[in-house]
């Protein structure tokens, strides 16, 4: 069955609603050897499987895929029978790879991204590394929009910090001067590196919170209804949030853009 597949150096694996960079994963993979089993993504899942997002984008190597079909041919036939039934197709690729010893590298779980780019955290440790992918594209224009974003973009490789600029985020340096932001959300979803506290009473408070932390949290977002300040070590270009107040740790995130020139 291996040898109906095309033979190539990698194989990718992507939903329909993913955006692939692709010159940012040739990047990454131009420093690996395919003949040897990587299987590669943005890891989730608890320690029983270990598995590749999907929506993230999932690569496997010649070696990995090698070592699967041509030796192991009758998990092959267990996986796709158990494919027509799966709900995690991502998953199952993990499980079916663990039976023969290949596990999900997550040293690399760093270049890739499963938001949109409105939602995409932008890390304070990321920002001049490449990025791979974007999520969530479920509508025709979304994906449009950021596909032309690439068409028309002049250098080759994407990353983490250029999502900022590409998809107009707001000048940083006029945080400074307005550093709270009405009805908007610049931190989005939960994630590691986000810290909660209740009972803050105003946006200012919750500013000064972030600010505590100003060498490592980039975003801060406060709810005037729940009382409830959220900070991260992240920041998203956001989304309209009516009733919350948030901003952007400016001085930082220049900096660090800074180190990307």
């Amino acid at each position: 069955m291996y040898k109906t597949l095309p033979l190539k150096a990698w194989y990718v694996i992507l939903d329909d609603d993913s955006f692939l960079i692709n010159e940012s994963l040739g990047q990454i993979l131009s420093h690996l050897d395919p003949s040897k089993p990587y299987y590669l993504g943005n890891s989730v899942g608890d320690f029983r499987a270990r598995f590749a997002h999907g929506g993230s984008v999932v690569v496997l190597s010649a070696g990995a895929v090698e070592a699967l079909y041509q030796h192991h041919p009758a998990l092959v036939r267990e996986a796709e029978l158990q494919s027509l039934t799966e709900t995690w197709g991502d998953r199952l690729i993990a499980t079916t790879l663990q039976k023969i010893g290949i596990h999900i590298d997550e040293r690399f779980n760093h270049f890739f991204n499963g938001e949109p780019p409105a939602l995409t955290k932008i890390w304070h440790d990321r920002f001049c590394t490449p990025l791979v992918s974007f999520h969530e594209l479920k509508q025709a224009e979304q994906m449009r929009r950021v596909g032309t974003k690439f068409r028309d973009r002049q250098e080759k490789i994407t990353n983490w910090g250029d999502v900022w600029e590409m998809f107009d985020g707001p000048d940083l340096a006029g945080f400074t001067d307005e550093p709270i932001r009405k009805d908007w959300d610049f931190v989005g979803k939960p994630g590691p590196g986000m810290r909660a506290s209740a009972g803050i009473d105003s946006a200012k408070r919750c500013m000064r919170l972030c600010m505590k932390h100003r060498n490592e949290c980039l975003a801060w977002r406060w709810d005037s209804q729940s009382k409830e300040c959220r900070t991260s070590d992240w920041m998203a270009i956001g989304t309209q949030s009516r009733g919350r107040w948030s901003g952007i740790n400016g001085v930082l995130a220049q900096k660090l853009m800074a180190k990307c020139k």
